[in-house]
């Protein structure tokens, strides 16, 4: 698969639901996460064996045993620093595009985003809408897919605004779940959560180290701005984490499309919140293979 694929996959998906209180995950659910197997086989890798945290591990070790407020303070500010944006890279566009997407790659504004601290950006931050009015639908998913296509480590998609719904419903039922990434010697397990109309997905074992501190590998973000107007939805993924390639993001993009989109599917995402203890991660990767996504 390539980086900038469109997603533009079949959701089946109705009217929004709200957030509510009750359907934040259950002390249960986070006490079973916190048990689950991070790698199918071999056995889970370690901290240690993982790089992303080699720089850190032996001052961080030594401030978990003798200062763990320290230790708290270094784990905010490691990830905080993880996650800031890198510079966007310059690149010529093959495409001569409209005013709109010229408006677009000459704006300065960051895209990059953390669930802990970020305040989500709007659409028109992005793209001026008000640039937008004498545009139809297939001439705005132009000029995003344009724009998108010049950047790396993106993935972007249109979708009509009757696919999203469901899955923006689905996700406030079942915010949270788990999704399998074939590596060369299994699988490893990576956590979604679903916050509104923002997708982050992280390693389990992040998760289970750092908890709320743990780094995220991948967001995706759904702006719903032009769903009245236009009928459609617009979508940005941004990779954050080098280890994440784009192809394995893509995929799991497409599972969060594969598990919420089917009432039949859905029915394992809604079986970890209500009976964790009974919830085996492994059936995701079976049907996940009898569907053909790996």
């Amino acid at each position: 698969m390539h980086a900038k694929r469109l997603l533009n996959a079949a959701f089946n998906i109705r009217a929004p639901a709200a957030t509510s209180v009750a359907n934040q995950p259950t002390s249960a659910l986070l006490t079973h996460l916190a048990k689950l197997s991070t790698y199918d086989k071999p056995a889970a890798p370690t901290i240690e064996e993982n790089t992303y945290y080699d720089k850190y591990r032996e001052k961080l070790e030594k401030i978990k045993q003798s200062k763990p407020q320290e230790y708290e303070a270094a784990m905010k500010k490691i990830y905080g620093e993880k996650n800031k944006p890198a510079e966007a890279k310059q690149a010529e566009s093959d495409v001569k595009g409209s005013s709109v997407l010229e408006r677009m790659k000459s704006s300065s504004v960051s895209h990059s985003q953390t669930p802990q601290s970020s305040k989500r950006k709007s659409l028109d931050s992005i793209i001026k809408l008000e640039l937008l009015q004498d545009k139809s639908s297939e001439e705005i998913g132009q000029i995003w897919n344009q724009y998108y296509a010049t950047k790396e480590n993106v993935l972007f998609a249109t979708l009509p605004v009757g696919k999203y719904h469901r899955l923006r419903e689905k996700g406030n039922e079942c915010p949270m779940f788990v999704y399998a990434l074939p590596r060369e010697s299994g699988y490893e397990f990576m956590l979604g959560q679903c916050t509104n109309d923002d997708w982050y997905f992280t390693p389990l074992l992040a998760y289970q180290t750092h908890g709320e501190y743990a780094p995220y590998s991948l967001s995706v973000q759904y702006y719903t701005e032009l769903a009245d107007a236009r009928g459609i939805v617009l979508m940005k993924g941004e990779i954050s984490q080098e280890d994440l390639k784009p192809e394995l993001a893509t995929l799991l993009v497409h599972q969060t499309q594969f598990m919420y989109g089917s009432e039949e599917n859905f029915k394992l995402v809604k079986s970890m919140h209500t009976n964790p203890n009974e919830f085996k991660h492994m059936d995701i990767v079976e049907l996940c293979k009898k569907a053909g996504i790996f």
